[in-house]
């Protein structure tokens, strides 16, 4: 814990000293005052740390969008593995996994018809 403490305090002040560079540079290009490095300063601040927000943000959900069909599909796959033939997906989700979670669910289906049709007992007729 200690040394994340330690790497993220230092990330801070490197992009706290960078982003205080870039103002003072951006300022004496444009020919901006102390408020405008300031406020450049700010701004560059806010950014360095809401994008990385942003991104784990949307990664997040793209792994819940991603990985939780996903892992419907898997137990549902292990629970037609060990016999239980009841096992469906959930279906309703968007694009892709909808079609696939369908696509299991009438696998499984015929699978459950067709073990029925064998379990059935035949009759024999004489003649």
């Amino acid at each position: 814990f200690l040394r994340f403490t330690m790497m993220f305090g230092f990330l801070v002040v490197l992009i706290a000293g960078g982003m205080a560079a870039l103002a003072f540079l951006i300022t004496n290009l444009f020919g901006g005052g102390g408020q405008t490095a300031v406020l450049v300063w700010i701004g560059g601040l806010s950014l360095s740390f809401a994008l990385p927000v942003l991104a784990v943000g949307l990664a997040v959900r793209a792994f819940r969008g991603i990985a939780v069909p996903l892992a419907d599909v898997m137990t549902a796959a292990d629970h037609v593995a060990e016999g239980d033939l009841s096992a469906r997906v959930p279906e309703g989700r968007r694009g892709g996994f909808n079609r696939l979670a369908n696509s299991f669910n009438r696998m499984v289906e015929e699978l459950e018809r067709t073990d029925k049709l064998r379990r059935k007992p035949h009759r024999r007729y004489s003649t």
